[in-house]
């Protein structure tokens, strides 16, 4: 886990200025507080700064291999690397290291483009072949590890955070006004957008080539989720392998120099990680939870507990205060880059600090809810399409995953979800799914009440669920036949879309502490097997994550197993506005910097603050906006 920048200048004889490169690498010393490396090549220089988890004494970047004509600027881990090396070493590449990254340009050397086949893990990095005159990027396959680039008339520059780039002179801090009216809606950006103008990200299983010379000749996707579904194996085929599977995405992520140990938040997906890699390590991985005090709604600190004493685990925990996220949020904004999509930056945050103290590798149970399926918002998609089905008679109880009499055993799981309810079977009920789906993800639910309408001019939205559209129908462009269900749809768009504001947040906190953060549900054969297996066996009569649930049923505390109130790393930032952060929220959302940016109905926000209304979404998604907009100093016309 590191911190990778680079230069390339478009005219040959354009040497790459070391002030420059120095100053994009140093900004990222956080991610990679244990060496620092560049070098140039003429018009191409490579920063480096290193976290050192493998071979902890010969993993100095940026590294060469092959007499020197290969060079890599690196940041993740490759978790296969162990197996890679051996089949390297039989067909006779030798290596100096035992590091994955002297594997990684082995690897380029033998396949080429095609090495992204053999890989099994995060990465994003950048090799320089000097004989074939090029430099290859490439970013992991669902985009654990960032990649963002920028490029003009006489540059291509990128890195692993934003603010690397916008070290380089010049750079403008402009906004994105499509990407920001995206993140009004979503509270993330679609496609490779990023908030800032001429920023982008490299999208996840891509690769670039580019020319010595600063052309980029090839962009390509050397990924997909595969939608062919196979109904050739039984259900307790599936559930083997999927046991299996996930044991050795958590064994191949326990590889380290370095300690490991485990967040364990109380949810299953963090519980099964912590609990495999602890009986694989044959004691208690060291264990990490934060929780909050302001009531139980907000801690699940009994459930996490209860894994922590079956695994015996050393358990360390945290309670963050009002006081600490006052004290907290300037820093998490510029670790960010990015506004963050919700609250849960903060307690992230301080769970790694937590973590820091112990270890320098924490396993975690992200991607679980996408991989399995694990959101409420499935379930209410499917309530709907079950009501329509059964009112017009259309749902065969042999065809269709989910039916009206076999939901309803589950619905439970749905009492603390009926304001959504509510708003969501306001308008629209049986309108088509594209759009009944769009609605669950939105954030934008009254933005008059938060915006101006100068500012809200240019919006359109219609091309924003376009974009939303094409987006969740990809799974539609990539089979030839069958593998379109419904929950497939959901689950695929949340897999490759929305969990990247996930892992944005994943990233960003875990590097600002400069731990590894390594999370074995996003293995890319889980996902295989997943979207080949039948929806009817993952989503059975409507209940979330039933395959997992069968797979693991052995191995956790059966309070663990049956719990029906999901609750994620909810923040009291409601019960903070309205007591003790009330003027810190105020002083941002109505103060004299908001009030003078003339984008915020400043009246409206400050009746909504006075109220003692719900701080909900949509107020972080303008504290969140401001506080970016002012540690950038970017202004944002208006129309």
């Amino acid at each position: 886990m590191c911190g990778i920048a680079g230069i390339i200048y478009k005219n040959r004889s354009h040497a790459v200025e070391r002030e420059r490169l120095d100053a994009m690498t140093d900004i990222l010393a956080h991610r990679g507080p244990d060496g620092r490396g560049t070098k140039i090549l003429g018009n191409i220089g490579l920063g480096h700064r290193r976290l050192a988890i493998i071979d902890v004494d010969a993993g100095h970047q940026p590294m060469e291999y092959a007499d020197g004509t290969l060079t890599i600027t690196y940041n993740g881990e490759i978790y296969n690397y162990v197996e890679l090396r051996s089949e390297l070493l039989q067909k006779g590449y030798r290596f100096r290291t035992h590091t994955d990254t002297e594997v990684l340009l082995a690897l380029y050397e033998c396949y080429g483009e095609q090495m992204f086949a053999h890989l099994n893990g995060m990465f994003a990095f950048a090799i320089h072949d000097i004989r074939r005159d090029r430099v290859l990027l490439s970013r992991d396959r669902f985009g654990e590890k960032p990649l963002y680039y920028y490029e003009d008339k006489e540059k291509i520059l990128f890195a692993s955070e934003i603010k690397s780039i916008l070290t380089y002179p010049g750079i403008p801090r402009e906004v994105n006004r499509q990407a920001l009216h995206e993140y009004l809606t979503f509270q993330y950006c679609l496609s490779n957008r990023t908030l800032f103008k001429g920023i982008y990200k490299m999208l996840p299983s891509h690769y670039a080539v580019i020319s010595g010379g600063g052309d980029i000749q090839c962009l390509s996707e050397y990924w997909h989720l595969g939608f062919e579904e196979d109904y050739s194996r039984n259900e307790e085929y599936y559930v083997d392998e999927l046991r299996f599977l996930i044991e050795d995405a958590v064994k191949i992520r326990l590889r380290s120099d370095v300690p490991v140990g485990a967040y364990v938040s109380g949810g299953i997906d963090s519980s099964v990680v912590a609990t495999i890699g602890s009986k694989l390590v044959g004691r208690g991985l060291p264990s990490f939870t934060g929780y909050f005090a302001e009531g139980p709604e907000y801690s699940e600190l009994g459930y996490a507990e209860a894994v922590v004493r079956q695994n015996q685990s050393p358990h360390f925990t945290v309670c963050p205060t009002a006081e600490d996220f006052a004290a907290s949020m300037e820093k998490i904004s510029w670790y960010m880059d990015e506004p963050a999509a919700g609250p849960g930056a903060f307690p992230q945050y301080m769970v790694s600090k937590l973590a820091s103290e112990h270890v320098k590798v924490v396993l975690g149970g992200q991607g679980g809810d996408e991989m399995f399926g694990g959101y409420a918002r499935y379930l209410i998609v499917y309530l709907e399409e079950a009501i329509r089905g059964s009112i017009f008679g259309t749902q065969d109880s042999k065809k269709h995953i989910v039916t009206l009499d076999r939901v309803l055993p589950n619905l439970s799981m749905l009492q603390q979800y009926v304001p959504m309810l509510k708003q969501f079977w306001s308008r629209g009920l049986f309108d088509p799914v594209e759009e009944r789906y769009f609605k669950l993800v939105s954030r934008n639910l009254n933005l008059s009440s938060y915006y101006t309408p100068e500012f809200l001019e240019d919006r359109n939205e219609s091309e924003i669920f376009e974009s939303f559209k094409q987006q969740f129908n990809y799974i539609l462009t990539k089979v030839s036949s069958g593998g379109s269900s419904l929950f497939n749809r959901m689950t695929a768009y949340d897999l490759q879309m929305f969990i990247q504001s996930l892992l944005h947040v994943e990233d960003r906190m875990s590097m600002a502490c400069s731990i590894e953060s390594r999370l074995p549900l996003l293995d890319h054969r889980l996902a295989e097997l997943m979207f080949r297996m039948p929806p009817l066996y993952k989503f059975r009569n409507g209940k979330p994550k039933a395959v997992l649930l069968q797979a693991v049923k052995n191995l956790l505390p059966e309070q663990i197993l049956s719990r029906q109130n999901k609750m994620g790393f909810p923040t009291p930032v409601n019960e903070w506005a309205q007591g003790s952060l009330r003027y810190y929220f105020s002083d941002c959302l109505v103060g004299d910097k908001a009030h003078t940016r003339g984008i915020y109905c400043v009246k409206s926000l400050d009746r909504i603050l006075a109220s003692n209304g719900p701080f909900g979404r949509e107020l972080w998604g303008v504290f969140s906006l401001e506080k970016w907009l002012d540690q950038n100093k970017i202004s944002v016309s208006l129309i």
